[in-house]
């Protein structure tokens, strides 16, 4: 039997594999590398430069019409 880690609503078609990085969204961290997949509960500006490098972006908050 499968175990659920993870539920919610993929808004861009397609898959990616890669390393996360969890992210408090209160203080973003700055190490961020180029490819990793941005873990946070909701995104904000000072992020921006960290979802540029990401391969993919997994939120807590959003959904289509939301920022990441």
């Amino acid at each position: 039997m499968k175990q659920i880690i993870l539920k919610g609503l993929g808004v861009s078609p397609g898959k990616v594999v890669g390393k996360i990085n969890i992210v408090d969204d209160k203080n973003p961290q700055q190490e961020f590398q180029k490819g990793e997949i941005l873990v946070t509960r909701i995104t904000n500006p000072r992020m921006v430069q960290m979802m540029t490098r990401s391969t993919g972006i997994i939120c807590d908050i959003g959904g289509l019409t939301s920022h990441p």
